[in-house]
């Protein structure tokens, strides 16, 4: 058994910590931020646009900031400021500028500059354009554990003024944004996870009948809000091909402890660190352990945290393209 106990440094702590003690402050989490490599930086997620017209949908981008920063002000900084990728588009007309973010009793109230409103979309594309833009700043937002909703405002004109009730033509901006994901990409991991599902509970997903399969990874991201574990796994008689059927798969909770257990597996293809788990997964959990298969044909992945009252809501998944089991723990 491999084993390694990481810490956060205590600033880092203190500061994620204090984020989400203040009215003002982010969840210190995604999403509560993704705790990067670097012990100074966070990861936000943005949502940019990708496709066009009727066909565009929002794509979540990872940004590394300065930890330090107002979160939510510099997520809706780089939201306007637009992706780096060419082959995304900013949801939001260009030179739109934040004025202020204040975080209240779980809803964010943005006023953006004027430019919002300048250069309007063809009529026969404002609706979907304006959902995609006010889905892409209460996707971004929410992201933080303290924000459920968004309440935006132009250069201090609210909902009920004129200009924001024609918007671009299209709604029009209601009064309160909330989390839209059927505007998203397919889910995939950088995609935020559907917290309704998560329960305290042990889950099982997977087929008992699944051929044999090699784990070819297993890796950790740390979010805002939650914490997930991928174990991506390959057809056994050839680990070149993605596995065409998931196999059982366990997963539970206890106080602050997570076990998964993946059945099924003859091997493991790279040598998976549990230091390196453990070091994403410091926000939440003290230690990771790694067993298996060894002779058995099961991988299990023990994730240790402090005692709590209660046990954490999880929700176990599988994926495919390539083929894998997704744990997330809400922190």
């Amino acid at each position: 058994m491999l084993r390694r106990l990481p810490i956060l440094p205590l600033l880092v702590l203190v500061l994620l910590l204090a984020s989400c003690e203040d009215e003002d402050a982010t969840r210190g989490d995604d999403g509560a931020a993704d705790v990067a490599e670097l012990d100074d930086t966070v990861a936000l997620t943005i949502y940019h646009r990708t496709g066009s017209s009727s066909d565009a949908l929002l794509e979540p981008v990872t940004e590394l900031v300065e930890i330090g920063e107002d979160l939510p002000h510099r997520a809706v900084e780089l939201l306007l400021a637009g992706p780096d990728d060419e082959e995304l588009q900013a949801a939001w007309p260009e030179g739109t500028e934040v004025n202020a973010v204040r975080i209240e009793g779980g809803v964010a109230r943005v006023d953006l500059s004027g430019e919002a409103l300048e250069d309007p979309p063809d009529p026969d594309r404002a609706a979907h354009l304006e959902s995609l833009a006010l889905a892409a700043l209460a996707n971004t937002l929410t992201e933080f554990q303290a924000i459920d909703e968004v309440a935006l405002t132009i250069d201090g004109d609210d909902a009920e003024s004129e200009a924001l009730s024609n918007f671009w033509g299209g709604w029009g901006v209601p009064p309160s944004l909330t989390r839209d994901v059927t505007l998203i990409v397919d889910e995939d991991e950088d995609n935020g996870p559907e917290f309704e599902r998560f329960v305290a509970g042990s889950q099982v997903v997977g087929s008992e009948d699944a051929d044999p399969v090699v784990v070819r990874s297993v890796r950790a991201r740390d979010r805002i809000t939650y914490v997930r574990l991928v174990v991506e796994v390959a057809d056994a008689a050839d680990p070149e091909r993605s596995a065409t059927e998931i196999p059982r798969a366990f997963a539970r909770t206890a106080q602050g402890d997570v076990v998964l257990e993946v059945h099924g597996v003859e091997d493991v293809e790279e040598a998976v660190g549990p230091e390196d788990l453990a070091e994403t997964l410091a926000a939440v959990f003290a230690d990771v352990d790694v067993d298996g298969p060894g002779d058995t044909d099961r991988l299990r992945v023990t994730m240790v945290g402090a005692e709590a009252e209660e046990p954490r809501a999880i929700y176990l998944h599988a994926a495919t393209s390539p083929s894998r089991l997704v744990l997330d723990v809400r922190k």
